[in-house]
């Protein structure tokens, strides 16, 4: 398996709502009230699309410096 695979993997949404809905399981059967797990659950939505904006953003701008510029 290559980096590659590897980032396409982790950045697989249906991974990610896999991961969020076992924790809920587990955070259920452990006995978290249904308040804590929203506060959990929004928390780590509003971090994860600040990073995942973040990265976008470095991408495309890695991608822009890299490109040829016209007229060169």
């Amino acid at each position: 398996m290559t980096w590659i695979d590897l980032i396409g993997k982790l950045t697989s949404r249906k991974l990610w709502l896999a991961i969020v809905g076992v924790a809920v399981s587990v955070a259920l059967a452990l006995g978290a009230s249904e308040g804590e797990i929203k506060g959990v659950v929004g928390a780590v939505g509003a971090v994860l699309s600040s990073v995942t904006y973040i990265l976008s953003e470095a991408h495309v701008d890695a991608a822009r410096l890299s490109a040829p510029k016209e007229g060169s």
